[in-house]
Parts: C-alpha cells; sequence; structure tokens
C-alpha cells in the first residue's frame, strides 16, 4: 500500500498574495517589512542613555577604551573597571572598539548597533523557520513575532545586552548554515558545515550560553532521520 506525501503548506491568494506571493516583488516587500516595522518599532531605544554597568564596562574599560592590542583582547575577561567577572567575551568587547572609534561616547550609536544585530537576527530567524518548516506564511509571522517580542527589550534597550544580539545571530547564521549544508551534496555540504562551525565559534566568543548548539543538532537530526525512517515504514 501506498502512503501519501504530507501536504505541501497553502499558497496565498487573493490580498495575502500582495506579502506571501511567490513573484520577486513580494518577496522584496516581505524583507523590507521585516526589517522595517521593527525598525520603527524600536526606534526609540536610539535615544536611550548609558545605563548601569554601561559606564563601567563599554566606557571605562581600559580594553575598549584604551590603547590594547587584539592578544590582550583575546588573553583578558569582561571586567569592570579592574574586576574580572569570569566572562570570556572577547568578540563583544572589539565590537565595543568599533562603536567608541565611530561613535565616541554618543550612546545613540551603541544603541544603533543593537538595533542592527537584532534586525540580522530577526531575518535569520525568517530563514531558519522558513528552511525547518517550508510554510512561508508561517515563517514569516514567526519572525515577525520574533522582532517586537518584549522579552528580547533588555537585549536591545541595554548596551552590554549586545552579548545575547550578538550570540543569537551567529547562533541562527551557524543553524542556517547546517541547515542548507543537510540539503546539500556531500561536497558543498562540508563547505557549509565549516562555516557554520565557524559560525558557532565567533557565537561563543561573544557568550557561553551557545555552547549547546552542537548536542541541540545532534537531536535534529537524530528525529529528523527518525522521521524519515517512519516515512519510509509507511509509505
Amino acid at each position: 500500500m501506498t502512503g501519501q506525501a504530507p501536504a505541501a503548506p497553502p499558497t496565498a491568494v487573493g490580498p495575502s498574495a500582495w506579502l506571501f506571493g511567490p513573484d520577486q516583488s513580494a518577496r522584496a516587500r516581505r524583507l523590507l517589512l521585516l526589517v522595517l516595522f521593527p525598525a520603527l518599532v524600536l526606534a526609540g531605544t536610539l535615544r536611550y542613555d548609558f545605563v548601569f554597568d554601561d559606564n563601567l564596562v563599554v566606557l571605562g574599560d581600559r580594553l575598549v577604551a584604551g590603547q590594547i592590542n587584539l592578544r590582550e583582547i583575546f588573553g583578558s575577561e569582561v571586567r569592570v573597571v579592574d574586576v574580572a567577572l569570569g566572562y570570556y567575551r572577547p568578540l563583544v568587547t572589539l565590537l565595543y572598539r568599533a562603536d567608541r572609534a565611530l561613535w565616541g561616547t554618543n550612546p545613540a550609536g551603541y544603541h544603533l548597533t543593537n538595533l542592527l544585530w537584532h534586525l540580522l537576527a530577526t531575518v535569520l530567524v525568517y530563514r531558519v523557520a522558513l528552511l525547518t518548516t517550508g510554510w512561508l506564511t508561517a515563517a514569516w509571522t514567526s519572525a515577525m513575532l520574533f522582532a517586537v517580542l518584549p522579552a528580547h527589550s533588555e537585549a536591545i534597550g541595554w548596551i552590554q545586552g549586545r552579548t545575547d544580539l550578538v550570540s543569537t545571530t551567529l547562533l541562527l547564521l551557524a543553524l542556517l548554515a547546517l541547515l542548507h549544508g543537510q540539503a546539500a551534496g556531500t561536497r558543498a555540504g562540508w563547505r557549509w558545515g565549516s562555516f557554520g562551525g565557524l559560525a558557532f565559534l565567533a557565537a561563543l566568543l561573544a557568550k557561553e550560553s551557545v555552547v549547546p548548539l552542537p548536542l541541540a543538532w545532534a537531536m535534529w537530526e537524530v528525529s529528523a532521520a527518525g522521521a524519515d525512517r517512519w516515512r519510509a515504514r509507511l509509505a
């Protein structure tokens, strides 16, 4: 007895085709709205000042403000003045230094950088959701909800929340690369996998909480393979 293939996600018709249609103009509108709407919602963060530990870690840390070489940045922990906090996040320190070079002590520039990282993460959420579900409307809606979720307000509005923004963005980039590698052939799969590994290592340099990604990916591989086997048996 031959099993039936899973039903394809619904195709947009009527007014919804303006946004979820298959043509290139609809694709451009989706991406534009996915970036512009959250940017407008979160634009108020650009008026925020330095708060709490921003004054110590971002403005007062000599690794950010002083004449420091890369060896010292990658060989040091995050510090508040001269007190080591036990965190190793050199990539974020480098980003703070870049902000310092671009914006000086103007907080708006630092908040703009945070917002840009969040918008990039939003686009990556959309791409990951689209690859894993194949359902355009669900993927876009999920990404939009991610973009304006109130739980992210601290990471976006607090300059030091950048550790979460950068690590999340790089983690999503690694996951997207692994998904592309899974769908590609052997040679292309190795290239995608290598890129995903580099993105994961970069995420580790932003925040240590991304460590479980390899385990999560292994579980995904097992579950995906198991689902394929069951579909083959039922076919």
